[in-house]
């Protein structure tokens, strides 16, 4: 490639976001996946290499085509500059302006040319360029007006230019904060991953009325907060993809979290109660409820039945209040929501047959874009299938509602916290119906010590240009969807909105780079959400971050997210030789820490190590000095952490003692170590500390291992295996699966959840109303839904805990069962699984194929068959041929 051409090759890559230090390579891929430039293909070099300055050129035109942008964001006490167009030479004149607020008041201005400030290229130049033979420039003023909060217009008449609107963000300084941070306020609560979750009423995986019970427990005990992991939409005819990281929709929510008994058309329809009370419905669930591992497969089949038969009763028989609400959702909603709803139908139709088509990119091309006419064909057809799924939304936004309703109804000021995973899987809703905004790329990582051939997460990122020109509403209607039932929202990898790691379709890992997003624009309009939909924000920022990425957030009142195991410095003296954990007082203000999240080792494992015994089964390590390397960082840990602990008089305060050598004792999980630590965490400056069940009741499994390829758990006959290519791990775990070992109603009953929940009382009481009232009265819980009547007695977990300590347990049974459970054996058995796996995806996938040819060649076939059908009506015979003629001639 000619210099001049990777040159501009160069700029066009930059000007649209992508890394300048990336390769030539991978700046050109990029830019194919944004849809920037095509695909080279058959073109020669010289040939793209014009494609390439023609885009360029009109790249750069474009720059200067419009006076104003399509959104122009500014920020209370912060941001306040206005960029415009103007051609040259107009400096003696003024440009006047307008902004219309939402609510109708109105200020106006003037600004002499002369007075505005110009505007500089990234290499400081002066934005200059002649378009159609006129010299423009970009220039900008400071909005004098203040106004109020909110989306208003902005008019301008600018010398030289047509009369000029655009969109006008004016965020706040700082997100919405109801426990006033600013002046010390705290708060704690605990994370919930739903689907781990059980009870005596559900089918076998976690629900809404689940979440609901323990919102009344945690809430009744002081907490402030109630998170739990995204309840994104998935896939339920591809039930087993089951990570709430990777979903169909982070607009749309899963179903599959209703509580069936909860839906209100469910106690006015005798055909559902008929089904759910069926001998044989009650024991597939009794099954799925009684299994170690969710089973998403059956959850879906023992759900889809009953709501169906709902949704039927509620056409029939629903009342004329629920009927105008559902009204009201559905115009709310618009296209995009029936959309959603069409491919789920979509989806639903190309999976009867066998072998099942839930990828969207298997379907026939006809049916990969919601705007042909065969899809709207289909839905004209099935407007029943898409009542369905649309009342399937609106039902669990509902019983969502009514989870925050139980948090305030007990005194939690913030109550439910949802969380936004950082893209949604290309074979999804937004990869259907929302191509458009996003790249031909999927999100990830760059290689690094700890990933030498660096991630594919296999989820989308925007595209930069797309998401300025919709002006930001793909992310504003992502925000308010996850934001309108909670208190707070978290961010996963929140560093997506500066940059992300992107890498172009069938390019590896390492031929990835950043592509990046205006992130002060993002990050005032997410300030701005929160206020709107009173709900704060956290931002999930663990890893490697550009410098000053965390000040920017702390600054929007964005809160950090600390978790313990990272929070260390190497070389603190008080620690030796170790990475000494940073002190309580040293964390930020505006964040939130929490001793492990889903996808670290639980409290008891860092302990013990457990996840370098799984990963070293699983295959993860590429050696054994990568292995040796993880066990010695445990050992620091649990040097410093003991120390401390210590330090602080936390082992003291809740009537403990420090471990003699945590370095080789790893055997022992010390008696009071949960409680040890959230006495150390309590005391931290963070307005909020999350303290998972899991490292409550020492449970000893991740919710997830980043980095290995996931398993299913099912039974079922229908399932489809799931069986990912790519992955550190040699064997697939079961991530996502695992559940609790208790049940929610006994959480209440268990002695250390009491006990830590008095601690942090004592530390952090501005998250709660009743934290300072003496015998507060609050409601009395009733479980939505059915509740079981003969429920084993939850005072049941009190006595299994106290026979488990007296037995020694906690104290010898670490090492031994690690080595019973991922013994050799056990591994060539795991590996053998594997390698059915993969035989059975492959063996699908040619099954895929072959239908995928079948219907091209029926095609063919049918359009060769209706050709031939037309062709003797077009033809004329002689004698008519002379007729034409013959008048023809006549008129002339």
């Amino acid at each position: 490639m000619a210099i001049l051409n990777e040159y501009e090759l160069h700029l066009l890559a930059v000007m649209s976001g992508i890394a300048q230090h990336a390769t030539i390579e991978n700046k050109k891929s990029l830019l194919i996946a944004l849809d920037v430039l095509p695909e080279q293909k058959d073109m020669s070099d010289q040939e793209y290499a014009g494609i390439i300055n023609k885009t360029l050129n009109k790249s750069l035109d474009d720059l200067y085509k419009n006076p104003l942008p399509p959104i122009c964001v500014l920020r209370k006490d912060r941001q306040r500059k206005v960029e415009f167009v103007v051609p040259v030479g107009k400096e003696n004149e003024s440009l006047s302006w307008k902004v219309s607020e939402e609510n109708g008041q109105v200020h106006n201005g003037q600004v002499r040319i002369s007075d505005t400030q110009p505007v500089y290229d990234m290499e400081g130049k002066l934005m200059r360029r002649e378009v159609d033979g006129v010299l423009y420039e970009k220039r900008s003023f400071d909005m004098p007006a203040d106004m109020d909060i909110g989306y208003h217009t902005l008019e301008m008449a600018i010398p030289g230019q047509p009369l000029a609107k655009t969109e006008m963000v004016y965020a706040p300084t700082k997100c919405y904060d109801p426990i006033d941070i600013a002046h010390g306020g705290k708060a704690w609560g605990v994370p919930v991953q739903l689907y781990e979750q059980r009870s005596d009423e559900n089918q076998g995986i976690g629900d809404l009325s689940d979440l609901a019970e323990i919102a009344d427990t945690v809430g009744k005990h002081g907490a402030g907060i109630l998170g739990v992991n995204p309840l994104h939409a998935m896939f339920q005819n591809a039930a087993e993809e089951a990570s709430p990281y990777s979903p169909a929709s982070r607009t749309y929510f899963n179903h599959l979290y209703l509580d069936v008994t909860a839906v209100p058309d469910f106690d006015k329809s005798e055909n559902a109660k008929l089904i759910y009370d069926a001998p044989e419905y009650q024991a597939k669930r009794r099954a799925a409820q009684d299994s170690v591992d969710v089973d998403y497969t059956a959850a879906f089949e023992l759900k889809m039945p009953i709501l169906e038969e709902c949704y039927a009763t509620f056409v029939k028989e629903g009342d004329k209040e629920r009927h105008d609400s559902f009204r009201r959702f559905v115009e709310k909603g618009g296209e995009r929501l029936k959309n959603f709803a069409l491919w789920q139908a979509l989806s639903e139709h190309f999976c009867k047959d066998d072998p099942k088509l839930p990828d969207w990119r298997d379907w026939p091309k006809e049916y990969q874009d919601p705007h042909t006419p065969e899809v709207k064909a289909f839905a004209e057809t099935h407007k029943q299938r898409i009542g369905f799924y649309t009342y399937l939304q609106w039902e669990t936004l509902r019983q969502m509602e009514n989870v925050q309703e139980v948090c305030h109804a007990n005194g939690m000021k913030i109550g439910m916290y949802t969380d936004i995973a950082v893209g949604s899987a290309p074979y999804g809703y937004e990869g259907w119906g929302c191509k458009d905004w996003f790249m031909k790329a999927s999100a990830g990582a760059p290689p690094d010590v700890l990933s030498p051939n660096g991630q594919n997460w296999e989820v989308m990122g925007y595209k930069p240009k797309a998401l300025k020109e919709h002006k930001y509403q793909p992310f504003i209607e992502m925000l308010r969807s996850n934001m309108q039932t909670a208190g707070c929202t978290r961010l996963d990898h929140v560093l997506q909105l500066q940059r992300l790691y992107m890498i172009p379709h069938g390019k590896t890992a390492k031929e990835g780079a950043f592509v990046y997003y205006p992130v002060d624009d993002l990050m005032a309009i997410a300030a701005l959400e929160s206020h709107r939909n009173k709900c704060m924000l956290i931002g999930e920022d663990l890893g490697q971050l550009p410098p000053g990425f965390q000040d920017k957030l702390m600054d929007h009142g964005i809160l950090s997210y600390r978790v313990l195991p990272f929070e260390r410095e190497w070389g603190y003296l008080n620690g030796g030789d170790n990475n000494a954990f940073r002190h309580p007082e040293e964390y930020p203000q505006y964040s939130t820490a929490a001793p492990s999240t889903h996808d670290t080792p639980s409290l008891a494992s860092q302990w013990t190590a457990r996840d370098v015994h799984l990963k070293d089964y699983l295959g993860y390590y590429e050696s054994d000095e990568q292995r040796n390397k993880d066990f010695r960082q445990f050992e620091t840990e649990r040097m410093s952490l003991n120390y401390a602990l210590n330090e602080k008089g936390c082992w003291q305060r809740v009537g403990a003692q420090a471990v003699w050598d945590p370095a080789h004792d790893t055997k022992s999980v010390p008696p009071k170590f949960e409680q040890a630590v959230a006495d150390y965490l309590g005391q931290a400056r963070s307005a909020m500390l999350l303290f998972p069940f899991g490292d409550m009741f020492r449970t000893n499994y991740m919710g997830n291992i980043p980095g290995t390829r996931q398993r299913h758990a099912s039974k079922s006959s229908a399932v489809e295996k799931v069986f990912e290519p790519d992955g550190a791990s040699r064997i697939p775990w079961k991530n996502w699966r695992p559940k609790m070992h208790v049940k929610v109603n006994e959480i209440k009953e268990i002695p250390v959840f009491k006990e830590i929940s008095e601690i942090l009382n004592g530390y952090r009481k501005n998250g709660n109303e009743n934290s300072n009232v003496k015998n507060p009265e609050v409601p009395e819980f009733k479980r939505p839904g059915r509740t079981e009547e003969k429920q084993r007695d939850p005072k049941r977990i009190v006595a299994l805990y106290e026979a488990l300590a007296n037995s020694g347990y906690f104290k010898e049974h670490a090492y031994d069962i690690i080595a019973a459970k991922f013994s050799s054996k056990h591994q060539q058995r795991d590996i053998q699984k594997t390698e059915e796996f993969k035989k059975t995806h492959e063996e699908r996938r040619q099954k895929i194929e072959e239908r995928k040819r079948r219907y091209q060649s029926e095609k063919g076939q049918e359009q060769n068959n209706s050709s031939a059908q037309r062709k003797p009506q077009q033809r004329l015979s002689t004698e008519e041929l002379l007729s034409v003629k013959s008048n023809m001639a006549a008129r002339r």
